[in-house]
């Protein structure tokens, strides 16, 4: 793949320098900084997102069987309207 980067003069005047005393060609170095980026920053899952906010699993203060609490405030809703 080609990729065009056009750097403010000053910036080009610094790095022409430090690729020449590294021995490095301009696109080595970049195509080394492109996958120090890409290695520091990797894609998540929507999941792992959602894990990292804490919005994963059982709600706050409610037991881990989310389905037994579910009857149980069926069971509370209903049994008032059975007294009638």
């Amino acid at each position: 793949m080609t990729l065009t980067v056009r750097l403010p003069e000053d910036l080009e005047a610094q790095f022409a320098p430090a690729c020449k005393r590294r021995r490095v060609r301009k696109s080595e170095a970049i195509i080394r900084m492109v996958q120090d980026f890409v290695a520091a920053h990797p894609e998540k899952s929507a999941y792992h997102v959602a894990l990292e906010l804490g919005i994963v699993g059982a709600a706050a203060g409610e037991a881990v069987d989310l389905s037994v609490t579910t009857k149980q405030r069926i069971r509370e809703a209903i049994r008032p309207k059975q007294r009638r």
